[in-house]
């Protein structure tokens, strides 16, 4: 799988559940954390024309917004240091902790000895690690998966259903009881291989008023609220 990849932060354990969790809009409130980097981010010596520039390239392969491409092209073009960057924005300027939304954060922290709870993640490699570690839950998750493609296309090509177990490309040499996904945009659920239906636990999160709260949930997928309404 070319288009992904992966960074391990402590062991698998095949016996336990995997729960892959998207990180913008669904862990963290993105729109917050956008607002504070428009706003803060010519302390770090960027000007609003460059802002502007590099505004309409700063997108993910599905034409969404990203807030870590955007930073990765003011650098290159101002010749200034991404990872110095990124730690000030995420850790000084705009605090990734402080975006976290509270039952997510929750959640996490009480269900990792639990599940295997990784990060599931379409977005630019560098910067997301460093929003990822800014905003302290790595000590609770198991890892991070990165894609430069859709995540219901990553999936399509990569579950596999053996006998009465689930394996997972990115993990091709261990066998899962149960793989859940947890994300907030119903389009990774739209293009799902229908196939996928039945072998995945398929959770919507859809918190009033957020950024595609008003898109429907496709038919089939379990629809929560908040990560309080979980029963796994």
């Amino acid at each position: 799988m070319n288009d992904v990849s992966y960074k391990s932060i402590s062991e698998i354990n095949s016996e336990l559940p995997l729960v892959l969790i998207d990180f913008d809009h669904t862990i963290v409130d993105t729109d917050k954390m956008r607002l504070w980097m428009f706003d803060r981010i010519d302390k770090l010596g960027f000007t609003k024309e460059d802002i502007a520039k590099t505004y309409e390239n700063a997108k993910n392969v599905d034409g969404s917004y990203s807030l870590e491409i955007h930073l990765k092209l003011l650098c290159d073009i101002t010749h200034k240091n991404l990872d110095e960057a990124s730690k000030k924005v995420f850790m000084e300027l705009c605090p990734v902790q402080d975006t976290v939304y509270t039952d997510a954060r929750k959640f996490i922290m009480n269900k990792s000895s639990d599940y295997n709870l990784l990060i599931f993640t379409l977005a630019e490699q560098k910067t997301q690690e460093a929003r990822i570690d800014c905003s302290r839950l790595m000590n609770f998750i198991r890892g991070i998966v990165f894609t430069q493609i859709k995540k219901s296309q990553v999936l399509n090509k990569g579950i596999h259903k053996i006998n009465d177990n689930i394996i997972f490309d990115v993990f091709p040499n261990l066998e899962f009881k149960k793989i859940i996904l947890i994300d907030d945009h119903p389009r990774e659920f739209e293009d799902l291989d229908p196939k996928l239906l039945s072998i995945l636990d398929l959770f919507r999160l859809r918190r009033e008023g957020d950024k595609y709260s008003t898109l429907e949930t496709p038919q089939g997928i379990k629809e929560i609220t908040s990560f309080n309404d979980l029963n796994l």
